[in-house]
């Protein structure tokens, strides 16, 4: 049996690292959990993904959305949502003209085979975007109205399209990562570790990492649990997934 958990050999702990990944086709394939559960974050928190990106469009890369309905959970869109070719995260409240978006300043890149660090923060008013472990200066940030707060509400969580089973994101998923925490910048390029922390940087043994509830290594292990999550509040995003097996895991 394989071992998942960070662990103890001659007094050194073990990094809990992914060397594979999911490769999302960006039209037909997708991973989500079945329902809306609570996922353990509310109007503070951070997210980070290692990835891929390919060519071709990628509306939502990242999508944590209720089922049906707004309210205080708030979706929230990760991905290329303006196809502005910035990586951009957007909040979308209970009305059209009820939403926040801020777009990052550097075009990501879309060869398919460079790996990329985006870590993503939201303290309750503002948005923060770092590209491989520095801030990405806002292109372009649009307030109207504002967001509601957000609340910890259930949510679905989709990678590689939207939470209603649509895939539609050209990407290669190593790693998502989820605090209910704002984290510093210190930790974020920590997390970076100068493009080599997909391989050497476990969250769950670094700064903050009480405030981890999701960590998704798509991929690390074969199906069933292709999604497995190995943060406090685990939730598979295999069970839900569309058109993804075995198949689909490559070498990051």
């Amino acid at each position: 049996m394989k071992n998942i958990f960070p662990f103890f050999g001659r007094g050194k702990v073990v990094a809990n690292v992914n060397a594979s990944a999911i490769d999302f086709d960006g039209s037909t394939e997708i991973m989500a959990n079945t329902t809306a559960q609570a996922i353990g974050i509310a109007n503070a928190w951070s997210i980070a993904v290692w990835l891929k990106i390919g060519s071709g469009s990628h509306n939502r890369m990242i999508e944590i959305a209720a089922v049906a309905g707004f309210g205080g959970n708030c979706p929230i869109n990760i991905g290329d949502l303006t196809s502005s070719g910035k990586m951009e995260v957007y909040i979308q409240g209970p009305a059209a003209n009820n939403n926040k978006l801020w777009k990052g300043n550097t075009s990501y890149n879309t060869d398919g085979t460079t790996k990329q660090h985006y870590v993503f923060t939201w303290d309750g008013t503002n948005f923060a975007i770092y590209r491989n472990g520095t801030a990405d200066t806002p292109y372009n940030k649009t307030f109207v109205d504002g967001a509601p707060t957000q609340t910890d509400e259930s949510r679905k969580v989709a990678i590689g399209g939207y939470a209603n089973n649509t895939g539609n994101s050209n990407i290669i998923v190593n790693r998502l990562t989820l605090w209910n925490t704002v984290i510093s910048a210190g930790s974020i390029t920590s997390l970076y570790d100068s493009g080599n922390g997909w391989s050497t940087k476990d969250p769950l043994l670094e700064a903050d990492s009480a405030a981890v509830k999701h960590d998704w290594l798509p991929g690390k292990s074969v199906s069933p649990n292709l999604g497995k999550d190995y943060g406090a509040s685990a939730i598979n995003i295999e069970t839900n997934a569309v058109n993804i097996s075995d198949a689909d895991r490559v070498t990051f």
